[in-house]
């Protein structure tokens, strides 16, 4: 499943913030302190708030992503009145049997917005409400999408409508739960059966109900027998839990500043993660060139994933090459230049800081995000520029990128790989497949690529101006000193 957007109220310094994440590669860059790596925070909290590592917490502040400090710390103007939230968009959520012909581009996305409000007991966050709502993005009626509803919408002409909706009431410890009947009724195949329909009818009916741990909904279902509307509400409300989980899961962070490498590595465990400081970078790298080695599938995917490694790395370093040698329990990484052979740990700093990232995209799957913060520290502007053909690269495979930078020479690079697509369309990258945000101080411009890779408008100001403003300054200096030495001259 992939993330259409993500949209933030009252988050950190935003009252509100959408960010269209449908583009392979999406570049956030912005003045410091601008709020650039608000909606990356927001995210990440989301993420370990459904990672398998949280067992009890409906937002999980302090993961092992981000530490968001505490609910005053991250709440909009740091007031613990107010609630935030965190949407996510997809068109890949199932909530009705929609109409779509196979294989057409979706006509619809759903949203999974959650609310959240200050929690006296732990000063965090706990569930306000969550709403789960589907929307047509091309104009229809929301009818109109949705394949032979069985009951008739409360407005069928709406652009949209909820499926679910938990909300707690002011001054109650309880939530209301009430749901759409269609949301169920196509779980029935054929037809409904007559001993259900009564049931699925209810679902429009408010339930109380609380929330034990996590997003564990609490009802008397103790006190009924068989299947019924309350336990329909609970299963749909754990379907959606589960789809939000698996858009999740499917997301994976590093953070600035990786780890510097050590000279060996005790084998401890097999991963493909790299951890988020690239701590496990080389026994993720062990684990991919063993599973290339012993590749069996029909389709050398194992094999495949290992070679792009070594292809990104040529890309980025190309006069070096990368070996892992394992012997027993250890691992240690090589580096081969003109024959000299060196420990990872005895080269450039760059190679430590490219190094997880080249590995964690290798080792993920089609359809997998990749956040990264600051991807260009200790990189020579010519391996920076070369970042980008990996990124392009990447895509071609299924891979995704939401990256925080600084870098000019990352975004000159795919602009290049945009303009060398008018020859070589094979290999290059479309305008529409990088989304560009640039966070000011007081706001957030949209920035569009034509077909040659320039910036449509001319770039914002703020954005990589200081080279044109520091040399305009030293000519004026120049000039001026030119013409002060003349004004005194006999």
């Amino acid at each position: 499943m992939n993330i259409n957007s993500i949209k933030i109220e009252n988050f950190k310094k935003f009252t509100e913030l959408e960010m269209d994440l449908r583009a392979p590669i999406t570049l956030v860059y912005g003045e410091n302190s601008s709020g650039k790596t608000s909606m990356l925070r927001a995210i990440l909290g989301l993420a370990q708030t459904f990672s398998q590592n949280n067992k009890f917490q409906s937002w999980n502040a302090q993961g092992e992503f981000v530490d968001l400090g505490l609910y005053k710390d991250y709440i909009k103007d740091h007031n613990t009145k107010n609630k935030f939230s965190i949407s996510i968009r997809s068109s890949e959520y199932k909530t009705y049997h929609m109409s779509n012909k196979k294989g057409a581009p979706p006509k619809h996305e759903t949203e999974h917005k959650f609310i959240y409000e200050f929690d006296t007991l732990t000063s965090q966050a706990k569930l306000n409400s969550f709403v789960e709502s589907t929307r047509s993005i091309d104009g229809q009626s929301i009818s109109s999408l949705i394949s032979n509803p069985v009951f008739p919408l409360l407005n069928p002409e709406a652009l949209s409508v909820t499926s679910i909706k938990i909300a707690k009431p002011k001054t109650r410890s309880y939530y209301q739960f009430t749901a759409d009947p269609n949301a169920v009724a196509w779980w029935f195949g054929n037809g409904i059966p007559n001993e259900m329909k009564k049931f699925v009818e209810d679902l429009s009916i408010p339930t109380k109900v609380t929330f034990d741990h996590r997003f564990s909904v609490e009802t008397d279902l103790e006190r009924t027998h068989g299947y019924n509307s309350k336990r329909m509400k609970n299963d749909l409300f754990q379907r959606a839990i589960r789809q939000t989980e698996s858009i999740l899961a499917k997301v994976h962070y590093l953070g600035p500043l990786r780890m510097s490498p050590y000279r060996s590595y005790k084998l401890s465990a097999h991963t493909s993660y790299v951890g988020t400081n690239g701590e496990t970078t080389p026994l993720a790298l062990s684990y991919l060139y063993k599973k290339s080695l012993e590749d069996r599938t029909k389709t050398k995917i194992h094999k495949a994933r290992y070679e792009n490694f070594t292809k990104w790395f040529a890309l980025i370093f190309p006069d070096y090459n990368i070996s892992v040698e394992q012997n027993d329990d250890v691992v240690r990484l090589k580096t081969t230049t003109s024959g000299r052979i060196d420990s990872i740990s005895d080269v450039g700093f760059g190679f430590s800081q490219v190094l997880p990232i080249l590995v964690q995209a290798a080792a993920m799957e089609a359809g997998e995000t990749l956040i990264i913060e600051q991807p260009e520290l200790h990189l020579h502007p010519k391996a920076q520029v070369a970042f980008g053909k990996f990124l392009t690269d990447a895509t071609k495979h299924g891979l995704r990128f939401i990256i925080e930078t600084h870098s000019e020479h990352i975004l000159k690079g795919l602009q290049l790989q945009i303009s060398n697509g008018m020859t070589d369309k094979k290999n290059a990258i479309k305008p529409q497949e990088i989304k560009i945000y640039y966070f000011h101080k007081t706001k957030v411009t949209n920035m569009e690529l034509n077909k040659w890779g320039e910036i449509e408008g001319g770039w914002p100001a703020g954005f990589f101006d200081e080279s044109y403003h520091i040399s305009k300054t030293i000519l004026k200096n120049k000039i001026a000193e030119i013409n002060s030495s003349n004004a005194i001259e006999p």
